[in-house]
């Protein structure tokens, strides 16, 4: 009998299709890799509607899909207004080695859809999501993971109309 395979020490959780040899993406570094995408984590929002202003939605759109995966959010939530083209904003994560994210946005109804990305500092995508709602979860179908301390800029744009918006990244233990 022949011992199972290593489990891989990289996991592409990654929306901007990093592979899974890609070292800016790793896994928590604690066996659960399957666990940071997919199922749950892609479902938790399902039914989800914005019907109030962007900060009670991004409340409740966070409070969905955050605690259930054991997840807190980190610092205050971000606010602004955005617009299609050059009116987008940039967040800064400061974020650790084999640390997991996810950043959920909601914007008011004047915004028909939004982009958010995560970039590391010299411009390259860990993660990114493009809706055609006023909300979304950065990592859509989970955790996204960062292969050394970096400060990671989150940018959130729309991609049809202008409109405040309030947005929060969210950390798993």
């Amino acid at each position: 009998m022949q011992p199972p395979p290593a489990p891989s020490s990289a996991l592409a959780t990654s929306d901007a299709g990093a592979s899974a040899h890609d070292p800016r993406v790793v896994d928590s570094g604690d066996g659960d890799a399957p666990y940071l995408n997919g199922g749950t984590w892609a479902s938790c929002a399902n039914g989800f509607r914005a019907t109030s202003s962007p900060e009670r939605d991004l409340i409740r759109l966070g409070m969905l899909c955050g605690p259930y995966h054991g997840m807190r959010r980190v610092g205050e939530a971000w606010t602004g207004s955005i617009g299609p083209g050059t009116l987008a904003r940039s967040h800064t994560v400061d974020a650790r080695k084999g640390q997991c994210f996810r950043v959920f946005a909601v914007a008011d109804q004047h915004v028909r859809g939004l982009a958010l990305r995560a970039l590391l500092p010299d411009g390259k995508p860990i993660a990114e999501v493009t809706t055609t709602e006023r909300w979304a979860a950065l990592g859509s179908d989970g955790a996204w993971c960062v292969a050394h301390d970096t400060a990671v800029v989150v940018r959130i744009e729309s991609s049809s109309g202008s409109g405040s918006y309030s947005a929060q990244a969210w950390l798993l233990p």
